[in-house]
C-alpha cells in the first residue's frame, strides 16, 4: 500500500491547473456536465496511461528503482519548484491563453473531450517531478497484486484535486466572471501547498 510519503507526491501531482482552467472555461461557456467528465475521465486515463508505460520501461530495463520517499531530495525539489513558481506567478496568463485555445477544441465532442483528457494526463505526468518519484517509489516497494492497487489508489488521489473542481463547477448553476479569477493569486497559492508538501516529504524522510 502507498506510505504518507507517496501520498503526499500524489496530492502534489493533482495539481493540474491547465486542467482546471479547461474545466472553468467549458463550464463559463456553457458545456455539458457530460463533457466536462469526460475530460477529467480522459486525464485519469492519461496518467494510467503513463504510469504503466514508465512501468514497462522500468521493468524491461532491468533496474531497480530506490525509494524516494526515504530520501529528502524529491522534497527538496518541490520547494524549490515552489520558489520558482513564486517568482514565475506573474506569466500565469500564458497558461489562460493556452487553456482558452484548448477549451474549443476539447469540448467540440465527447471523442474530442477525452481525447485531449488523454492527452493532458500523459504530458503532465511524464513531465511531474511527484509523478516519477511515487512511481519509481511504488515499483520499488514490490509487484503483483499489490502494486496494482497502489498505483490505482495514488491514480485517484493525483486526479482527486480535479474531480473536486469538477463537482463544485457542476454545483453551481453559472459559472463566476472569468475576471474575477486572478492567475497570480491561484499560483500564489499553488507555490505555497507546493513548498508546504515539500517541506513535509523532507520532514517524513529524515524521521
Amino acid at each position: 500500500m502507498i506510505d504518507f510519503s507517496v501520498s503526499l507526491l500524489g496530492l502534489a501531482d493533482s495539481f493540474n491547473l491547465l486542467l482546471w482552467i479547461i474545466i472553468f472555461l467549458g463550464r463559463f461557456q456553457g458545456v455539458r456536465n457530460r463533457e466536462l467528465t469526460l475530460s477529467v475521465v480522459g486525464d485519469w486515463l492519461g496518467f494510467c496511461v503513463a504510469a504503466l508505460g514508465v512501468s514497462l520501461v522500468v521493468r524491461f530495463s532491468g533496474w531497480t528503482p530506490p525509494h524516494l520517499g526515504e530520501n529528502p531530495f524529491l522534497g527538496i525539489l518541490l520547494c524549490l519548484l515552489a520558489v520558482f513558481a513564486f517568482f514565475t506567478r506573474n506569466k500565469g496568463t500564458s497558461l489562460w491563453d493556452l487553456a482558452n485555445k484548448l477549451t474549443k477544441r476539447c469540448y467540440s465532442s465527447p471523442g474530442a473531450a477525452i481525447l485531449l483528457g488523454i492527452v493532458l494526463g500523459v504530458v503532465q505526468s511524464v513531465t511531474s517531478v511527484p509523478f516519477i518519484g511515487a512511481v519509481l517509489t511504488l515499483l520499488a516497494e514490490g509487484n503483483g497484486a499489490m502494486l496494482f492497487v497502489s498505483m490505482l489508489l495514488y491514480s485517484l488521489i493525483a486526479i482527486s484535486s480535479s474531480f473536486v473542481v469538477l463537482l463544485l463547477l457542476s454545483s453551481k448553476k453559472q459559472a463566476h466572471s472569468v475576471g474575477t479569477i486572478s492567475m497570480e493569486r491561484v499560483n500564489l497559492l499553488l507555490a505555497a501547498a507546493l513548498f508546504i508538501i515539500g517541506a513535509l516529504l523532507i520532514y517524513a524522510s529524515l524521521t
